[in-house]
């Protein structure tokens, strides 16, 4: 009886040890050593005729577009993160768990920019909405945008 119950408190602490362990693997942040994405060379072409290179990484599964920059430290200047949605969507993004500052850019199935969302804060919850139907949203470092003189209208091509 003493040892089934001795076995019982092993199995016990083995399963619960088992488990902790999974909760644990599910709730470890992804990071950038974890995933790794395609990238290009993206180009954008403002209405002024400037045209301007960024080295994008390529979301364009459900997981990496679920993860997308969380628990990055750091996104180095000329760099971005292209979001490819399955389909044109009103899609809203937040900052959760996204350790830098970024301009969210927003844009439709032709490529165009319909909308960009400049220094968004890094941690905040607040539902950032593409405000109409897009099929991409490009992360770049915070000011980006303004300092390459990108705005509504201006085409992307990679």
């Amino acid at each position: 009886m003493k040892s089934t119950i001795i076995w019982i408190v092993i199995l016990a602490v083995i399963a619960l040890g088992l488990f902790a362990w999974d909760s644990q693997r599910q709730w470890q942040p992804q990071t950038q050593a974890q995933v790794t994405l395609r990238q290009v060379d993206l180009r954008i072409e403002t209405q002024a005729g400037q045209k301007h290179m960024i080295r994008t990484e390529i979301a364009d599964t459900a997981q990496s577009v679920s993860t997308g920059m969380m628990y990055r430290t750091s996104m180095p200047a000329g760099t971005g993160m292209l979001f490819v949605l399955p389909q044109p969507s009103d899609v809203q993004f937040w900052m959760k768990n996204t350790l830098v500052p970024l301009d969210m850019v927003f844009i439709d199935e032709n490529r165009v920019i319909q909308k960009i969302h400049a220094n968004a804060i890094p941690h905040d919850e607040t539902l950032i909405p593409a405000g109409g139907l897009v099929s991409y949203v490009l992360e770049i470092p915070s000011g980006s945008a303004a300092e390459m003189g990108i705005s509504v209208g201006d085409k992307i091509f990679y």
